[in-house]
C-alpha cells in the first residue's frame, strides 16, 4: 500500500505532466524525457536516505547534488542540459501553484556544451545510400523505409514529427506536409515532384493492410511505427557511410538546411522551412566547411570564368573565424553579379550596445563614382550579414533604376 507522502508525489508529477501537456504545449516525447528526468531526481532522493520528499524553496543544494551526480557518471554536457532544464520546469510549476515560497532552481547554471560542427552527407552519399538495393525492392517495408529517408532529406523533419505524420497531414493535391513541431506549433513544408511518386507509390501498398492507426508510417501489423523503429532504419542505412561520427535521423536533417544554404538560401527562409524559433539555432548550419562548398562552387563553368571579389575584413576588438569569414565572401560574391563595377568590399565586424541585437556588421561596396554601404545589427553576425546583403542589394537595383530613367 502507497504512503501518503508517495501518493502526494504522484499528484505532483500528474499535475506537472498536465502544465507542460496544455499549459505549455510540449511534445509527447519531451514529455516523456522531463517525467523520466524529474522522477530520477525524486526517487535519488529518497534512495539517499530521505523518508520523504517534500519540495521546497531551500531545494537548491538537493538540485546542485543531483546535476553533480549526472556529471560524475559521464553524461554529455547537452544530456545534462536537459535534465536541468526539466528540473526548471517542475520547481516553475510548483511555484506558479503556490507549492513553494520561490524558485531554487531559478540560479542553478547549466554546464557548457562543447560546440559540436553538424554532421551531414553529401548529396553523392545520399544517392549511394538510396541505391541499395535493401530499398529498391517491391516489398511494403522496402518502399516504406525509403520514404522514411527521402521524407528526412527532402524536408528536414525531425524524427518525431515523422512518426507523428497522419494520413490528412500529407496533402499530395498541393504537395506539402503540415507538421506539427515542438510546442504544437504546425508549419507548411513543401516538397518536390520525386518524393509525390514515392509517397503514392507507399500509399499503394499501404491501403491493402489493415491498419489500426491513422499515422502516416506504420508496421507490417499496421501499427503506428516508434520512434526507435524510425531511428532502426536510418541508423542502418546511414551506418554504411564510413568516417560518418553520428547516424541518426538528425544527420538527414542537417543535410537538408546544409544543402539549401549551400545552394543560396537565405537563413530566415531555412529557419522556417526547419521550424525553428530563433535563427541562431539556424545559424549553426552555417559552420559546414567552407573549403568544400568553394570546392564544390568551383566546379561550375562560371565560377571559373570570374575572379572573386576582394573582401577586406575590418574585426573590432572581436575574433573572425575562417567559417564567418566564408559565410560573408559567399554571399558578397552572390551580391557582386548585381553589379559588375563593385571593385572591393569593405566589411567591418564589431560589437554593439544593444543587449538584443550585439552583433552590429556593416559593409561598404566600393565602386567608381558611387559606394553602396549599409550596417545592421542582430543577435548573430551571419544574420546581422543578411541584412546588410538586402539592404545593399535594394540600393544596387535603386542604382539601376535611377540611370534607366
Amino acid at each position: 500500500m502507497k504512503s501518503s507522502e508517495e501518493e502526494k508525489r504522484e499528484e505532483w508529477i500528474e499535475r506537472f505532466e498536465s502544465y507542460i501537456r496544455y499549459e505549455r504545449n510540449f511534445s509527447d516525447y519531451t514529455i516523456a524525457y522531463y517525467l523520466a528526468d524529474v522522477n530520477e531526481y525524486i526517487e535519488g532522493i529518497v534512495a539517499s536516505g530521505r523518508i520523504q520528499f517534500v519540495p521546497s524553496s531551500n531545494d537548491r543544494s538537493l538540485i546542485r547534488n543531483f546535476v553533480s551526480a549526472q556529471m560524475d557518471k559521464g553524461l554529455k554536457a547537452s544530456s545534462v542540459q536537459r535534465k536541468i532544464s526539466s528540473l526548471k520546469s517542475f520547481y516553475r510549476y510548483l511555484y506558479k501553484e503556490q507549492l513553494i515560497l520561490s524558485n531554487p532552481s531559478r540560479t542553478i547554471k547549466a554546464p557548457k556544451a562543447e560546440k559540436v560542427l553538424p554532421a551531414f552527407l553529401s548529396s553523392q552519399e545520399i544517392e549511394e545510400i538510396l541505391h541499395d538495393p535493401r530499398l529498391n525492392r517491391k516489398t511494403f517495408e522496402s518502399k516504406r523505409d525509403r520514404l522514411i529517408l527521402e521524407v528526412l532529406y527532402q524536408t528536414g523533419i525531425r524524427r518525431a514529427e515523422v512518426a507523428d505524420l497522419t494520413l490528412n497531414r500529407v496533402d499530395q493535391q498541393r504537395k506539402q506536409l503540415k507538421v506539427l513541431g515542438k510546442g504544437n506549433k504546425e508549419r507548411i513544408v513543401p516538397y518536390g515532384e520525386g518524393l509525390y511518386t514515392r509517397i503514392e507509390e507507399y500509399l499503394s501498398l499501404r491501403k491493402e493492410k489493415t491498419c489500426n492507426s491513422d499515422k502516416f508510417f506504420v508496421t507490417l501489423e499496421g501499427k503506428a511505427m516508434s520512434l526507435e523503429e524510425i531511428y532502426a532504419i536510418v541508423h542502418h542505412s546511414l551506418s554504411k557511410v564510413p568516417g560518418l561520427v553520428r547516424r541518426g535521423p538528425h544527420v538527414l536533417r542537417h543535410s537538408f538546411a546544409t544543402e539549401l544554404l549551400n545552394n543560396g538560401a537565405d537563413l530566415p527562409a531555412v529557419k522556417e522551412l526547419l521550424g525553428h524559433s530563433s535563427l541562431s539555432t539556424t545559424v549553426k548550419y552555417t559552420h559546414t566547411s567552407f573549403e568544400q562548398l568553394k570546392k564544390i562552387y568551383n566546379a561550375h563553368p562560371r565560377a571559373r570564368q570570374t575572379t572573386a571579389m576582394e573582401v577586406r575584413f575590418q574585426p573590432v576588438n572581436v575574433t573572425v573565424s575562417e567559417v564567418l569569414e566564408g559565410f560573408i565572401q559567399k554571399k558578397l560574391e552572390r551580391l557582386s553579379r548585381f553589379d559588375d563595377k563593385i571593385l572591393h568590399a569593405e566589411v567591418v565586424l564589431k560589437e554593439g550596445s544593444n543587449p538584443e541585437k550585439d552583433k552590429v556588421v556593416s559593409i561598404r561596396l566600393a565602386r567608381p563614382g558611387y559606394d553602396f554601404f549599409a550596417e545592421k545589427d542582430a543577435k548573430s553576425y551571419e544574420e546581422a550579414t543578411d541584412l546588410c546583403i538586402d539592404a545593399l542589394k535594394k540600393q544596387i537595383e535603386k542604382n539601376k533604376e535611377e540611370h534607366r530613367k
